[in-house]
């Protein structure tokens, strides 16, 4: 198994959104989320989490790549609803 992590930022829903997509991924790829750890920034109310995951042996470029796809979407997405 390779082991590996994300580092997540943006608002409380902004996070939730990629954090599902992230564990789907992993799951989906065979793998597993082992624990995270968040700190919230009161004066934003951004939020910072690190998740902690393995997948598959070879999988963890495939994971990152699929899911810096997803995170590039989210964000696009979330600019046009402010504009």
């Amino acid at each position: 198994m390779d082991n590996s992590f994300e580092f997540l930022t943006g608002s409380p829903e902004t996070i939730k959104i990629q954090y599902e997509y992230l564990s789907d991924m992993v799951r989906d790829s065979g793998g597993k989320v082992h624990g995270s750890q968040s700190h919230i920034i009161a004066a934003s109310n951004n939020m910072y989490l690190i998740v902690y995951y393995e997948v598959p042996a070879g999988k963890r470029d495939e994971v990152k790549q699929k899911f810096n796809n997803v995170i590039q979407n989210i964000e696009l997405k979330v600019i046009k609803e402010r504009i």
